[in-house]
C-alpha cells in the first residue's frame, strides 16, 4: 500500500497541480488581507469578524469546491490516469489501488484546506480577530461537503469520462450552500446560514454515512468498469 501510495503521489503532484494549488492558496491570502486592511477603526469589532469570516467563509467554498472536484475527479479520469493499466496488469488489486488513490487525495486535500484555514485564522490574528467555535465548526462542515463533492465527482467522471463534468458539481454545490433548498438535504448536504453560523440542515454524521455509501459505489465503479 504504502509504494502504491508513493506511486500515486509522483503522478498527482506534478507541477500543474502545485501551482493551482499553491496559486489558490496565495489567492485566499491576499483575500484575507484585503479585507484585513480594510478594517475601519471606527467599525464595531463584532461586526467585523462577522464580515471577515464570512466573506473567506464564501471564498473557501468557492474555490475549495473547484480544487476537490479537480483533485478527486480528474485524477481518476482516461487522461490522468493511464498508469492505473499498468499497475494493475502486474496483478494490483483494483480496490487496493483505488483506495490507496483515495487516501492520498484525501490527505493532500486535507493538508491544503488546513493550510487555508490557518491563513486565515493567522491573517485575522494580526488585527485582533479571532475565530470561534461556531466559525470553526462552519469550517469542519465546509470540509465534510467538499469531500462528499470530490467522492461523487468520481463517481460521474468514471461514468462519462469527461472532465468538464466540473461544471455540473461545482455549481450544484455551491447552489446547495444557499437560498433555502431544504429539499436537497437528503441527497446532498445543505447549509443554512444563520446567526448561529453555518451548519448542516441535517446532523454532519448523516452525510458521513452518505459519502460512505458513494465510496462504496465508486469502489464497485472502479471494479466493474472496463480500463482503456
Amino acid at each position: 500500500m504504502g509504494k502504491l501510495i508513493k506511486c500515486h503521489f509522483y503522478y498527482l503532484m506534478n507541477k500543474l497541480t502545485i501551482a493551482i494549488l499553491v496559486i489558490s492558496i496565495i489567492g485566499i491570502l491576499l483575500f484575507a488581507l484585503i479585507n484585513v486592511l480594510s478594517l475601519d477603526e471606527r467599525m464595531d469589532i463584532a461586526s467585523f469578524i462577522e464580515y471577515y469570516y464570512s466573506s473567506l467563509f464564501e471564498i473557501s467554498k468557492i474555490i475549495g469546491n473547484i480544487i476537490v472536484v479537480l483533485l478527486f475527479g480528474y485524477s481518476f479520469s482516461s487522461s490522468s490516469d493511464g498508469y492505473r493499466t499498468i499497475l494493475i496488469s502486474k496483478k494490483t488489486p483494483r480496490p487496493t489501488y483505488f483506495i490507496s488513490k483515495i487516501i492520498l487525495i484525501t490527505m493532500v486535500f486535507t493538508i491544503y484546506y488546513l493550510t487555508i484555514v490557518t491563513v486565515i485564522i493567522i491573517t485575522g490574528f494580526t488585527r485582533g480577530i479571532y475565530m470561534d467555535i461556531k466559525m470553526l465548526e462552519s469550517f469542519f462542515y465546509l470540509y465534510i461537503s467538499l469531500l462528499y463533492y470530490g467522492v461523487l465527482s468520481i463517481v460521474l467522471i468514471m461514468a462519462l469520462d469527461n472532465i468538464y463534468i466540473v461544471f455540473i458539481i461545482v455549481p450544484l454545490s455551491l447552489i446547495s450552500y444557499s437560498k433555502n433548498l431544504y429539499y436537497l438535504c437528503f441527497i446532498v448536504p445543505v447549509i443554512k446560514s444563520s446567526v448561529s453560523w453555518f451548519s448542516f440542515v441535517l446532523p454532519w454524521w448523516y452525510y458521513v454515512i452518505i459519502l460512505f455509501n458513494i465510496f462504496l459505489l465508486s469502489i464497485l465503479f472502479f471494479s466493474k468498469k472496463t480500463l482503456q
